[in-house]
């Protein structure tokens, strides 16, 4: 049975860099004999010169009675913790954790729980000389891999009288690595601290599910709460809200905007890991209660009453997450069109900006027509000039004395062909200078009509425009230099 899990454990869905962990520290859950109580003891100082002695330590210690001072304890839970922080020099933390799966028997359970990315299972049931083994397996990539066994020694279940706790051995114990972070730890270590766990409770088989469970609602309640918080500044500075608690001064910036919708998608993003978190301690929670009366356990009522009361607690966090993610997206929302305002408030100054450059080429414009009629005011006097400078004339060529004394000039035969060629030739320039002008004063208005249509909403018919329009050369803007307003 156990070669599909094998199968499936073979191949490792997370990276050597998430599965590097070292050795953290020990924990030991132990029961008075007499009273029943639980009292858990940490041990952090466990290396590769005590590791081995602090495995084969004796599951009882303590004096025979507690009329005689010291109470008789018996170990029922041992707990491996192992986390990514960097190791010591000269330490094995690594080969530590892996000696702790091997002689838990959780070799199986650990790599399958490494080919997950999140869930929980119950692996094959083992039997073995000290009774019966079952082994299960929490997966909640990549903060937390629990993986433990409980063993059935036999014999009856615990009397559930304090009194009458006379038994040597617990009929149950339990040994598990837990791989997290130091927050998961930390909070799991917290929750076996509790004073108000019951020693049947914290012996059964699911209480390491449950506790699993119970941290990782902690772990988002707490998510929420610092998520909410920026929820709130995020309200206060767009003044998208309608909360009167609500007080902050508006981004007006555009880097502000662009913060502000960074911090926006960071918590939408933190809010959809908040919900699979919930999603995965809700599942954790449904295993429990499945799992909590197998072997006709008589604590089973009881844990399963405390897994429904977690998985209560987790269906109201999933709703607050819900309507934190809405108020998020309506964050996002109303981001996106602050900014979108600012960009069309940039392309309106932009637009002013052209319309100006616009202008200074009209002046610009204006002031080569100046400079033409200037132009044109010298034009004769210069063309004169050059016309009596031109070999056109007979200067130096007098026919006689009485004719030099005379105001007058000979020509020669060009000077009615210069004429001829010149005047029309001018003539032609003026009038195709006219014709250039007249044709783009009708494209502009052309374009202004359909410009005017398009701003009203109105359909553009391109058949009724002018055919001298379809003959301009596209993508040319700007008013030409000749043409006036």
């Amino acid at each position: 049975m156990e070669e599909l899990y094998r199968h499936l454990g073979s191949s490792s869905l997370w990276s050597e860099r998430e599965r590097d962990w070292s050795l953290s520290g020990g924990t030991d859950i132990w029961r008075g004999q007499a009273s029943g109580r639980v009292s858990v003891r940490h041990r952090q100082n466990i290396g590769a010169d005590n590791f081995a002695a602090w495995l084969s330590e004796d599951p009882q210690k303590g004096g025979g009675s507690s009329s005689a001072g010291s109470e008789r304890l018996s170990r029922f839970a041992r707990i491996v913790f192992a986390g990514a922080a960097p190791r010591l020099e000269n330490t094995s933390g690594d080969g530590l954790v892996q000696a702790a799966i091997d002689s838990f028997g959780l070799r199986l359970a650990h790599a399958y729980a490494l080919s997950c990315v999140a869930g929980v299972i119950s692996l094959p049931v083992r039997h073995q000389a000290g009774g019966e083994v079952r082994t299960y397996a929490v997966t909640y990539h990549p903060k937390l891999v629990a993986i433990w066994s409980s063993t059935c020694h036999g014999g009856a279940s615990p009397p559930s009288t304090p009194a009458t706790y006379g038994y040597v051995y617990p009929t149950r114990t339990t040994h598990a690595v837990i791989f997290a972070g130091k927050e998961e730890q930390a909070g799991l270590k917290t929750l076996l601290e509790a004073p108000w766990w019951d020693a049947a409770v914290a012996a059964h088989p699911m209480f390491p599910c449950l506790l699993c469970g119970l941290m990782l609602s902690q772990s988002a309640d707490a998510t929420q709460a610092a998520i909410k918080a920026d929820i709130r500044y995020l309200e206060a500075h767009t003044g998208h809200h309608t909360f009167a608690s609500r007080r902050g001064t508006p981004a007006a910036t555009g880097k502000e905007l662009a913060q502000l919708s960074a911090l926006a998608s960071g918590r939408a993003g933190k809010l959809a890991s908040t919900a699979r978190k919930i999603r995965v301690a809700r599942e954790l929670q449904a295993f429990t209660i499945e799992h909590a009366r197998e072997g006709d356990m008589a604590t089973g009522g009881l844990v399963e009453h405390h897994a429904r009361l977690v998985d209560k607690r987790l269906q109201m966090q999933m709703l607050d997450n819900e309507y934190t993610v809405e108020r998020a997206k309506i964050q996002m929302d109303a981001l996106f069109n602050l900014i979108s305002q600012k960009d069309s408030l940039v392309g309106q100054q932009t637009a002013r900006t052209s319309q100006v450059v616009a202008q200074s080429s009209l002046q610009d414009s204006s002031s080569m027509k100046a400079l033409a009629l200037v132009a044109c005011l010298f034009l004769p006097g210069n063309f004169v000039a050059a016309l009596f400078s031109a070999p056109l004339f007979s200067w130096n060529d007098p026919r006689d004395d009485a004719e030099a004394k005379r105001t007058g000039l000979g020509i020669t035969p060009q000077f009615n062909l210069f004429w001829a060629i010149s005047v029309p030739l001018t003539a032609a320039v003026f009038i195709a200078y006219t014709a250039w002008l007249v044709f783009q004063k009708r494209r502009w208005r052309d374009m202004k009509r359909d410009f005017e249509a398009i701003a009203h909403g109105d359909s553009v018919d391109p058949i009724s425009r002018s055919s001298s329009y379809y003959a301009v050369e596209e993508g040319r803007a700007g008013e030409p230099s000749g043409l006036s307003k």
